[in-house]
């Protein structure tokens, strides 16, 4: 399961786990989800709005219904909304904190509970992993992210928090910060942020977005099946 499949990270990501033999069922918004066998999309697509208790929970379940149980989860879906304080909307500060933070920690938690349901012998044989696309702006302090930067550093956080919880059940959980990704939810960045970032990364470029899919592919491979609790930086050399 991917969320914000069809954003310009998520579809990438999709993407790159179909290539690898996975069953990718993608969740984004209703408005931007036409219908499953419209949408060109490797695998199938629901809509549902993941800050909607009800829609998150009938997602799970219409997942389960298609492909069986998920065992991997991507949190990809994001929102950015950088406003400086003097000047922030709170109902924009509420949404970014409910589609970063609050909607990844309740996928969390509805894929550990759908994880139990399969019994103890299949959790030991299988494996699960998770994966939160965070940022670098959660050990950032860039100017009007407050919003976007808190949500990040809570999904950490939350990583952390489930990498223990969740890991006696055999669900591995990890963090992926990437560096400045071009994709609509960047657009609206200056030269003069891009150009800053750019002479802050050690390898002189930023990632593609397939550089990006293809770390997630690898966490959630039996090639990383004892990383867990990471929190992994795509970022060219670039700490903060």
């Amino acid at each position: 399961m991917v969320t914000g499949a069809l954003g310009g990270m998520g579809s990438a990501i999709c993407e790159a786990l179909d290539a690898n033999g996975w069953i990718v069922a993608g969740l984004d918004r209703p408005d931007v989800v036409e219908s499953p066998t419209d949408q060109a999309f490797p695998g199938f697509v629901l809509g549902a709005d993941i800050t909607s208790t009800p829609d998150l929970e009938s997602a799970f379940t219409e997942v389960a219904r298609r492909a069986g149980t998920p065992t991997a989860l991507v949190n990809c879906a994001g929102v950015s909304m950088d406003e400086q304080l003097v000047h922030m909307s709170i109902d924009h500060l509420r949404n970014a904190i409910e589609v970063n933070l609050v909607a990844a920690i309740a996928a969390m938690s509805l894929f550990a509970r759908s994880w139990i349901a399969r019994g103890t012998e299949d959790r030991v044989t299988d494996g699960a992993a998770i994966v939160n696309i965070c940022s670098l702006s959660a050990y950032g302090a860039n100017p009007g992210q407050s919003a976007y930067a808190s949500s990040k550093a809570g999904l950490v956080a939350a990583t952390r928090v489930a990498a223990h919880e969740l890991g006696p059940l055999g669900v591995r959980v990890n963090a992926i910060l990437p560096s400045f990704v071009s994709t609509p939810l960047t657009a609206g960045a200056g030269e003069d942020v891009r150009e800053s970032l750019l002479a802050r990364t050690p390898l002189g470029r930023f990632p593609d977005r397939d550089e990006v899919a293809a770390t997630v592919t690898w966490l959630l491979s039996p090639e990383a099946s004892y990383v867990s609790g990471a929190e992994l930086r795509v970022s060219g050399g670039r700490l903060f």
